[in-house]
């Protein structure tokens, strides 16, 4: 049977009505639950099971949705025997399953009582009251006694995922034999983020996501000239084996030898020059994409089965880049893919076909842009796993508790962070990058909300995946020190992503939570807690001093007793800038 891909496939409900696959987690959380089929005593155990701790998983705002071999009746008639509340699905091709194939969900005769352990499962099952039996088909009754058999594929087995909101996958347990469930103590420590001794549960997408960035590790672009060094200090010993005259000898240490200084010492920073093509384009050209509107296109055009994207080599001499069409097919089908969401497939669809009816009026005038193409997709979608899955989670590197960015998982939530993916030269100038990035700046503003409560939480991140990585300080991190002090004069932040950066985390200083695959700015509110990335004494006195007066300018009516705090802190250390400035 050919690959299969989520986003290929349907479930029906008791009322045999349809539903896309991924529209379960689009806006919510799940626990998604594979049962074999519904006359199964180990599928009635795990109902029961997940029954009680239905109520906890409810209360972390996780609904437990089931996905069944049978047909709508038969999952009506199953639903009311084993009191199931909550949403229930049947795959509507029970004897080739393809929702279970998409999900790359184990079968074969052997799984099925063929184990010591998968015997000894279905006796504890049946001395607990959990029997098999079928349910009412057009053929007859069909179980296991006389001549008639299950409906569909009874050789298939389960798993259990928990998903979302979004295309993400917190969780991913494929069951090895009919009767293997996942422990539920593992289910709530990923629905929960707490360990049941109390401490911090590690998602395995987070701690992927840390190796691939490097996120533990200064990065340092002097591996070719230490490579360079120990060549030229072997040179001269391998030289003088060689018969030659003395003179040559003495050329040959003689030469590495002024050759070192050059080599120990800094490289000087080189002004970029400008490229004349492909120009950056204007700023209100650049569609501007929620990560929920990634995912709709994304499926709509069925590019791949999830928003994970296969993740390069973060050797720091490995430059992440935009790829033709073809490559990045061949990549995302045979690549290496983040662990957590590689639950799910990530399969290439068969079908390049678009889905595009499913889409609203706005998004579909966006994919009119020439600059919202695959490639671009492609970048979104991997910002999309870097945001819930790095960014919106905690580790234990951080130095402190909660996620890496607080601010996140409620961005992600209402919807207010917005992704842009931006064309440019390798080597754009400075002149133009910050008139781009100006150019955003009535974006931003413009975009709700812009007032109240949550507008806090508004973002915008500008992807650039032409700038290869040994540019990436100078035009990212140029463009970010050049534009600081007008966009925290408006209260506003302005980020700089990508892997050499060695901005190191408050609580933990080898801790590098600024890393990228992609090159990027990101442009958020000024908050409170930012005084500190404001006055730093790498800052001279007169730019500290701007960025002071900005700051309590902007953050003076901020209420509540620890912004408060802030700005008075601020103004202490204002006072003490214009003092030592003379002012």
């Amino acid at each position: 049977m050919a690959p299969v891909s989520v986003d290929d496939v349907i479930v029906l409900d008791e009322d045999g009505a349809p539903h896309e696959l991924p529209s379960l987690w689009r806006e919510r959380r799940i626990l998604l639950v594979f049962l074999r089929h519904l006359g199964c005593r180990f599928c009635r155990q795990q109902v029961a099971l997940l029954r009680s701790v239905q109520p906890e998983l409810r209360r972390h705002g996780v609904e437990v949705v089931l996905v069944s071999i049978g047909t709508p009746p038969q999952l009506r008639a199953f639903k009311a025997e084993s009191g199931f509340e909550g949403l229930a699905f049947v795959d509507p091709s029970p004897e080739t399953p393809l929702v279970y194939a998409s999900f790359q969900l184990r079968r074969g005769e052997g799984l099925v009582g063929g184990t010591e352990e998968g015997r000894a499962k279905g006796e504890e099952a049946l001395a607990a009251g959990f029997v098999d039996g079928g349910y009412p088909t057009p053929e007859g009754v069909r179980d296991f006694t006389g001549d008639g058999k299950y409906t569909g594929d009874v050789f298939q087995v389960g798993g259990v995922f928990v998903l979302g909101a979004g295309n993400t996958c917190d969780f991913a347990y494929r069951s090895s034999f009919a009767g293997d469930h996942p422990d539920p103590a593992a289910i709530l420590e990923a629905v929960t983020g707490v360990r049941a001794d109390g401490s911090k549960y590690v998602y395995p997408s987070t701690s992927s996501w840390l190796d691939r960035l490097a996120s533990s590790t200064r990065a340092s672009t002097a591996a070719p000239r230490r490579r360079a060094l120990l060549l030229l200090l072997l040179l001269p010993p391998l030289l003088l084996l060689l018969p030659a005259p003395p003179y040559l000898h003495a050329a040959a240490v003689l030469f590495p030898l002024l050759l070192l200084p050059f080599l120990l010492l800094p490289l000087p920073r080189l002004p970029l020059p400008s490229s004349p093509s492909p120009p950056l384009p204007a700023a209100a050209s650049v569609p501007l994409l929620t990560p929920t509107d990634v995912d709709d296109i994304a499926i709509a055009r069925r590019l791949v089965a999830c928003d994970c994207s296969p993740v390069g080599s973060t050797d720091l001499a490995t430059d992440w880049r935009v790829l033709p069409p073809q490559e990045e097919e061949a990549m995302l089908a045979e690549g290496e893919h983040l662990a957590s969401l590689a639950s799910l497939g990530a399969l290439r669809s068969t079908s390049r076909s678009s889905s595009l009816s499913s889409l609203s009026p706005p998004l579909l005038t966006l994919l009119a842009s020439p600059l919202l193409d695959d490639a671009a997709l492609h970048q979104m979608r991997l910002t999309n796993c870097y945001l819930r899955d790095f960014l919106a989670k905690p580790h234990p590197s951080l130095g402190r508790a909660g996620p890496t960015c607080p601010f996140v998982p409620k961005s992600l939530q209402l919807g207010h962070i917005r992704l842009g993916v931006v064309p440019s030269p390798p080597c754009p100038s400075a002149e133009a990058m910050a008139a781009l990035v100006r150019g955003f700046l009535p974006i931003f503003e413009a975009l709700p909300p812009q007032g109240g409560a949550t507008a806090v939480f508004k973002a915008i991140v500008l992807l650039f995946p032409h700038v290869p990585l040994v540019h990436a300080p100078q035009v990212i991190d140029g463009t970010q020190a050049a534009l600081k002090e007008e966009f925290v004069s408006r209260g506003l932040m302005l980020g700089e992503f990508h892997l050499l950066n060695n901005s190191c985390g408050l609580h933990n200083a080898n801790f590098f939570p600024l890393r990228m695959l992609c090159p990027a700015l990101a442009i958020r509110h000024m908050v409170p807690s930012d005084l500190v990335f404001l006055s730093g004494a790498q800052y001279p006195p007169r730019r500290r001093a701007a960025f002071l007066q900005s700051y309590i300018a902007k953050m003076s009516d901020q209420k509540g007793a620890k912004a408060q705090a802030e700005v008075a802190h601020a103004q202490e250390m204002l006072d003490a800038v214009l003092a030592e400035i003379g002012q």
